[in-house]
């Protein structure tokens, strides 16, 4: 009885729904949203990127941005500057495990902002002549164009977005991950008209 939702309708009746309906539309969106990024053409970033991992553990409250720590989702972000952002989820912070998927997103000329990681440190041997790092170790953090802001700054909303949810179930996760994607790339649109045109065109089996 206390899992009932009562909705007021436009003409006076109410709509009865119980958690586990709302629970599922709720998984129903989220999952539309993924499709959404995972269809189409992959643009590539040709000029400004900043990249990032993050880690993230059973309560986003608690999440830290170290590499080391164990039971932690590590995920890797990537921002163009001044546009959007992209992230996937990884099985961990290495060269290996990264470098395709900057090689994936971005061109050769690009250039790379990041932190002073050292699983960044053989970039320049695959291309990538123009990385620039910003060494929070050193009391680094910004100096003209060398910096990261904007990448730190989703994984900041990130976090207090999924710190509402007191902690997200470990197979929801990733769709979670990709409804923040999504807030943040298209911030500045109606996300509402958005998200029905993606939901009338990729509608989840």
């Amino acid at each position: 009885k206390n899992n009932i939702i009562k909705t007021p309708r436009a003409d006076g009746r109410s709509l009865f729904t119980t958690l586990h309906e709302v629970f599922f539309l709720f998984d129903i969106v989220l999952t539309s949203i993924t499709l959404y990024f995972n269809t189409g053409r992959v643009k590539r970033i040709t000029r400004l990127v900043e990249v990032l991992p993050v880690k993230f553990q059973g309560s986003p409250s608690t999440s830290i941005r170290g590499r080391g720590a164990r039971g932690k989702t590590p995920v890797f972000g990537m921002l163009k500057r001044g546009d959007k952002v992209y992230t996937q989820i990884v099985k961990n912070c290495s060269i290996s495990e990264l470098l395709p998927i900057i090689k994936g997103r971005t061109d050769a000329g690009a250039i790379i902002y990041s932190d002073g990681f050292k699983s960044y440190d053989g970039l320049v041997n695959y291309g990538y002549k123009r990385h620039y790092r910003v060494k929070h170790g050193e009391n680094e953090f910004a100096l003209g164009h060398n910096h990261i802001n904007g990448i730190e700054n989703f994984w900041g909303l990130c976090k207090v977005r999924l710190a509402k949810f007191r902690g997200v179930h470990r197979h929801t996760f990733y769709l979670h991950i990709k409804e923040c994607e999504f807030r943040y790339n298209y911030r500045n649109q109606n996300l509402y008209l958005i998200l029905l045109k993606n939901l009338m065109k990729h509608k989840p089996a």
